[in-house]
């Protein structure tokens, strides 16, 4: 594997003043992965033993939920809103919407992104508050012949070309240039959000692999959630060797639900992959936090929560005030930390769909549930203890009752059928005053 030394770019703005008292934050994202591929929380399929540690040592979220593709997520992810507010298009990120790099730079962190990217290129990872960056299939480099993400990768970083051949593997790639970039910032605050690739497709065998020479099999995606979860497991070492566990939050999520085709076992249940779908399977994401000396070690939270949280979380860790920003997370470290916090009685999701229809449009849904009940802006309302796999919409007294309750925070979140049909109908929304 080739050595990867970090190219530092240094940008010209406004920094606060390095504080060694801020907590480092560790972002960890999967890339097609359901929360039911986890043994934390209850899979007996996969091999995922430094996941399930580091919910053993930290916070495990039962009700956490994605969008059900990438692209979508990762904007409500660095911006802290819901897609109807600002989601534009597949693979591009909505010009004038502060991110999380931003805020976190601009709070005296050090930052980096590293693996995937899926915004577009422009504006791009430096424009977007990353101090570095390390990724695939971004800005056309790669040496020659280079694949996309696995085997003999094309990767860049800080605008450079990492050299790779067939021998060598990503993701690898990746853990060196994360941890490298752990080391170096050990003495000031730090943030690295690793979107991971692995383990979406093609679905290719790992070194650890019984036959690596296996390419695009889907019988190969246990052994790439196994590749994964060992790729967190030597990150969270070096975290712990360098002393650093009770300086920094590590946080581990998913982008969306398992892929068609796939089918998992929990308990008595067996899951197809929904990735795509807004059904619980294509949006219950996997949610664990560690922070030692923080956050209690072995909780299960019932919490009802989005990846909207993770903006304001970080604001609250970094000390920034985001009170005037129109953000739709709420920070989740009091319920982290055990501590009394704002529980919610609902969680919302919208959702536009990759691709336009031949008219042009694009198919926008949206849902508001609570532990029990979700009900879609269309009208069709579910009983998830009765009925997960949202076959037949409820009905009686109870599910009348209940779909009264529910409905008017369509309207109160912007989500009205009009509302809705005007975002479905506009592929590219004016940019407006980026928030301060």
């Amino acid at each position: 594997m080739p050595t990867v030394t970090p190219i530092v770019v240094f940008l010209t703005t406004c920094w606060a003043a390095p504080t060694s008292d801020k907590p480092n934050v560790i972002l960890i994202m999967a890339d097609d992965l359901g929360h039911e591929c986890l043994g934390a929380y209850g899979s007996k399929q996969y091999r995922t033993p430094n996941l399930d540690r580091l919910a053993a040592d930290g916070v495990r979220f039962d009700y956490a939920f994605s969008a059900p593709l990438c692209t979508p997520t990762r904007v409500m992810l660095m911006t802290g809103r819901c897609n109807h507010r600002n989601y534009t298009l597949f693979a591009q990120y909505p010009k004038g919407e502060r991110s999380f790099g931003e805020m976190m730079r601009e709070a005296g962190y050090a930052t980096a992104v590293v693996d995937k990217w899926q915004l577009g290129q422009k504006p791009g990872p430096n424009e977007l508050g990353f101090d570095e960056w390390c990724l695939f299939n971004f800005g056309q480099l790669g040496s020659p012949g280079a694949k996309e993400r696995y085997w003999h990768p094309a990767i860049g970083a800080n605008g450079k070309t990492i050299s790779t051949t067939e021998r060598d593997y990503g993701p690898d790639i990746f853990l060196e240039y994360c941890q490298e970039f752990v080391r170096k910032n050990q003495d000031r605050p730090f943030l690295l959000y690793w979107a991971m690739g692995i383990p979406h497709a093609p679905y290719d065998a790992t070194p650890d692999s019984r036959d690596p020479s296996v390419r695009n099999d889907l019988r190969m995606y246990p052994d790439m959630v196994a590749y994964m979860d060992k790729l967190v497991g030597r990150l969270v070492s070096t975290v712990d060797e360098l002393g650093l566990a009770e300086r920094t939050l590590i946080v581990f999520t998913g982008d969306n639900g398992t892929p068609h085709g796939i089918v998992s076992e929990l308990g008595v249940r067996k899951i197809e992959g929904g990735k795509g779908s807004m059904r619980d399977a294509g949006t219950h994401a996997p949610f664990l936090a560690r922070w030692k000396g923080t956050i209690p070690p072995g909780a299960a939270c019932r919490e009802l929560v989005t990846l909207c949280d993770v903006y304001p979380t970080l604001a609250e860790l970094a000390g920034v005030d985001v009170s005037q920003q129109q953000v739709d997370g709420v920070s989740l470290l009091p319920w982290m930390k055990d501590q009394p916090g704002p529980s919610r009685e609902w969680v919302f999701m919208s959702f536009k769909s990759q691709w336009a229809r031949p008219n042009g449009r694009h198919d926008v849904s949206a849902w508001v549930r609570n532990h029990r009940w979700k009900l879609y802006n269309s009208g069709r309302l579910f009983d998830l203890e009765l009925d997960p796999l949202e076959e037949t919409p409820a009905t009686g007294d109870e599910a009348d009752a209940m779909k009264q309750k529910l409905q008017p925070i369509f309207a109160k979140l912007g989500a009205t059928p009009d509302a809705m049909q005007k975002f479905r109908d506009t592929n590219v929304r004016t940019p407006g005053k980026k928030r301060k």
